[in-house]
């Protein structure tokens, strides 16, 4: 199968105001995998290589995210990244937000 993961990423609400952090640092991968766990598993990977860590703990607890119609679309996961501060590196927690979409091809069997 394949996934289009539409990602953001934000700080926590507690630091938001002191720490910034682009909110696409993860660019929306497409993914091939067995399963939405199966993509998970690589977004994460990319997610770090971004700079952004998602732990196994996170990503086994798998938040979901809703619309507006009570449907879920995507999870949430807790993740940090480290910031320069002064010199010395500062573990910032962020939240990483994930809407899975699945990519069919209609003229494909």
């Amino acid at each position: 199968m394949e996934y289009l993961l539409k990602t953001h990423v934000e700080m926590k609400p507690y630091n938001c105001k002191k720490y910034w952090v682009s909110s696409d640092i993860i660019r929306s991968p497409r993914l091939t995998a067995n399963s939405v766990d199966g993509a998970l598993k690589k977004f994460s990977d990319i997610a770090e290589n971004n700079g952004v860590v998602i732990s196994n703990t996170s990503l086994n607890r798998k938040e979901p995210m809703y619309n507006k119609r009570d449907e879920q679309i995507g999870f949430v996961f807790t993740g940090y990244i480290e910031i320069d501060n002064k010199g010395k590196l500062s573990k910032q927690y962020v939240d990483v937000w994930v809407e899975v979409l699945e990519i069919h091809n209609p003229f494909i069997n």
